[in-house]
């Protein structure tokens, strides 16, 4: 009886596999390509293994409530826009364990409450690429939320914006509930937000990093940081010639961390880096900045630098610091000057060098 069972056991698992196989197999024969090449109002669900193209001539617009083009619990394929989508909810989304795998391609307009949103387990694993000409806005551009990552990264060289828009949040990229950019971001063209160019909150990250040669902006900071920003090598770096963050900045109320924390090289970030929470350089340099083209300010208003302070050019007068809170160093400060703000202290630790080409006065404690 025993070899009997087991021998059952057995065929019902090779049956079980073969049903599988089937299934799968099915499933991809059920895919489906479709193209939208005119002006439509009906939505687009798509299924496992489905690609959808909009054309230039094409257009998708369904403002009454839903997505335009949804995502939920599947795995499609691709999305390629070079029409229009235009939704009164995300004009894309992805949600519960539902995934792009070959990732969306964006040339034309992608619109909606937010353009793109990944919730609830969501995932977008062949990443998003925004190309040259192409925008993606709303009140969120793109909203990650609810456990979602974009594990293919995000790569822009148009327009991510978030724009005045009732009900919504104003800003280019947020990263919210415990989700995460885990591709990390590549800017080349704008990020920019009413309120704020990429927020991450308390809860969630961008692990791949943040690299930056074009514009990143918001009037309350180009990059909002609470949560943690990292990178295999240099968790944000901005570099190239008209390379900038403006508006509010860096501001970081989380962890900033890699080999490098933050790293300007032939660019700025017009609108300084404010820091209370930790910016740490594994590898020894905290913040690092190279060739400035702008002022650069650094405002410590607490927290931690782990890891040099470095402008190779100080004389130039781009790196002020001042420092807004009590603050003891944990590297090696060589800026262009440094102020110390009323009633605070700075504290150089055993072994640490300040060098500054010009001391304001300062009125700290």
């Amino acid at each position: 009886m025993g070899i009997i069972a087991w021998s059952l056991k057995k065929t019902l698992v090779q049956t079980s596999a073969l049903i599988g196989a089937a299934f799968l197999a099915a499933q991809a024969a059920r895919a489906a390509n479709i193209t939208v090449s005119t002006p439509t109002t009906t939505p687009v669900s798509l299924n496992t293994g489905d690609s959808l193209t909009v054309t230039n001539t094409g257009s998708i617009t369904y403002t009454i409530g839903g997505q335009v083009v949804l995502v939920n619990n599947v795995a499609a394929n691709s999305l390629n826009n070079a029409g229009s989508i235009h939704g009164g909810t995300p004009g894309v989304m992805v949600r519960s364990h539902g995934d792009f795998t070959g990732g969306i391609t964006n040339s034309g307009t992608i619109y909606g409450n937010s353009g793109i949103g990944v919730r609830t387990n969501g995932n977008i694993s062949g990443g998003i690429t925004n190309q040259a000409g192409g925008t993606i806005s709303g009140g969120y551009g793109i909203w990650v939320a609810i456990n979602s990552d974009i594990s293919g990264g995000i790569t822009n060289s148009g327009i991510i914006k978030g724009s005045p828009l009732t009900g919504g949040g104003l800003a280019g990229i947020v990263v919210q509930s415990g989700s995460n950019i885990s591709g990390g971001v590549t800017n080349s063209g704008t990020i920019s937000g009413v309120t704020v160019g990429i927020m991450v909150d308390a809860t969630s990250k961008i692990t791949g990093g943040i690299l930056n040669t074009g514009l990143i902006t918001g009037p309350r900071a180009g990059i909002n940081n609470a949560g943690t920003i990292s990178g295999a090598v240099t968790a944000i770096a901005v570099k190239g010639a008209g390379a900038d963050i403006a508006g509010g900045g860096v501001v970081n109320s989380g962890l900033i961390k890699g080999p490098s924390g933050i790293t300007v090289t032939n660019a700025k970030i017009s609108g300084g880096i404010t820091n209370t929470g930790t910016i740490e350089g594994t590898g020894g340099t905290a913040i690092g900045l190279q060739n400035l083209t702008g002022a650069t300010p650094v405002n410590i208003n607490g927290g931690q630098i782990i890891g040099n302070v470095t402008d190779n050019a100080p004389a130039a007068g781009f790196s002020p610091v001042t420092i807004g809170g009590n603050f003891t160093s944990q590297g090696n400060f060589n800026v262009s000057s440094l102020k110390i703000n009323a009633g605070n202290t700075f504290t150089i630790s055993a072994g640490n060098t300040v060098t500054l080409n010009t001391m304001p006065s300062s009125a700290g404690g």
